[in-house]
């Protein structure tokens, strides 16, 4: 299993942030290897709350999906996720600061398969390189393209 926890201050109120992230089928516009959410049934984000999702890993596309399993708005979402052989949460945990939102992003996954033989790589390169990029991307959306 590997753990990794990227940090951002986004320039808009906290209640903005926690309705944009709350609504998973938003993810594929700021991470760019989901390519598809979709809402198992049209209840309202919360605990129990089921998405599928596809991603683009390498090559493959891989299915799977996630669970929202901790709702306390505005301030934290935690969420199962399942992809293929692998499996973790991701929790996204949201402060109110100077007008502005520090989010906390931090996923942990166990990755099964061959995959199982990079996990160290995986998570370093999500630590380093994927998760602030990530949170980039969703910072340049909601601080450009969302009006206020």
């Amino acid at each position: 299993m590997f753990s990794s926890t990227s940090k951002i201050v986004i320039n808009r109120p906290i209640e903005a942030v926690f309705d944009y992230l709350s609504h998973m089928e938003n993810e594929p516009l700021w991470y760019p290897e989901v390519k598809r959410v979709t809402a198992v049934n049209d209840d309202p984000p919360g605990v129990g709350k089921t998405y599928e999702m596809m991603a683009r890993r390498g090559r493959q596309n891989q299915e799977g999906g996630y669970e929202i399993t901790r709702f306390e708005p505005p301030t934290v979402m935690e969420l199962k996720v399942w992809e293929a052989a692998h499996a973790g949460t991701t929790s996204y945990e949201l402060e109110q600061v100077n007008g502005g939102t520090r989010l906390v992003y931090t996923t942990k996954m166990s990755l099964g398969g061959i995959a199982k033989l990079f996990e160290p790589v995986i998570g370093w390169e999500t630590r380093r390189t994927r998760g602030p990029r990530m949170l980039e991307n969703l910072r340049h959306i909601l601080e450009t393209d969302q009006p206020d």
